[in-house]
């Protein structure tokens, strides 16, 4: 059925894509979520309560992901490299439109923003776990059919392959957008949860030096420093889960 390497990879990308739009939008959704909850309804307004992708992001960063992904995934990498760990890191910035959120409507600003920034994080864990839990009833269900006598085809084989492919990366993907985004530098959801524990002078300088020390985040990713420090957290995180899925029945 997938005789060619070119189509297999063709349908893995396809999938990358729809978990990426996916896991964008409830990260999305989430924020504007509980901003419309605390009393402020520009992101409904705006209509950032949609669960349609293209509602969240911006279009030009979205064809050129899909390019370095494509690039990425027919070469299986052999073009990485300065200049692509560059334009990903760019994309990462301008890929989803930020939830407008006014201030001025909420009764305390400060911690009120700080809830808003850690909805999205959180939504993407819940949607990893998630995924776990598929991923397990899936493969308990799955596996005595592939391996007993009464295998159903290659075309099974191929739809649980592509399946687990699909909860595998959203795992992946959810973990990874939760991690980085609670990272506490502007103009990440994490920045937003520090004003709400800095004294006011504290915050002041913060925020004055926004733009130096997002420029210091962007070289920090393009040269993989905090590449180490993030798996160590990520391999963490899915361990937790981990945890609480092997929890459910049957355990062992």
């Amino acid at each position: 059925m997938f005789d060619n390497v070119w189509l297999l990879d063709l349908v893995s990308l396809a999938i990358s894509i729809v978990v990426l739009l996916i896991s964008i939008t409830f990260h999305e959704v989430a924020h504007g979520y509980v901003s419309y909850k605390l009393g402020d309804d520009t992101a409904k307004e705006s209509g950032r309560l949609s669960l349609n992708p293209f509602d969240h992001i911006n279009f030009s960063s979205f064809l050129l992901l899909i390019i370095i992904m494509a690039i990425g995934t027919f070469t299986n990498g052999a073009n990485s490299g300065f200049v692509m760990s560059l334009m990903s890191v760019m994309i990462c910035f301008t890929f989803a439109a930020p939830v407008p959120v006014s201030g001025n409507s909420l009764k305390n600003p400060l911690k009120d923003m700080a809830v808003i920034a850690i909805s999205g994080p959180v939504a993407n864990i819940i949607i990893a776990l998630i995924s776990m839990v598929a991923i397990k009833y899936i493969t308990l269900w799955s596996m005595p059919l592939l391996s007993g006598a009464s295998f159903p085809g290659e075309f099974f084989f191929y739809v649980y392959y592509f399946t687990i492919y699909f909860f595998s990366y959203m795992i992946q993907l959810n973990i990874g957008l939760a991690i980085f985004n609670l990272l506490p530098i502007p103009p990440l959801d994490g920045s937003k949860i520090l004003y709400r524990f800095l004294p006011r002078n504290v915050l002041i300088t913060f925020v004055k030096y926004e733009k130096h020390i997002t420029l210091v985040l962007l070289l920090l990713l393009v040269f993989d420093v905090l590449d180490r420090p993030l798996n160590l957290i990520g391999n963490s995180v899915f361990s937790g889960l981990e945890f609480v899925v092997d929890l459910l029945p049957p355990r062992g």
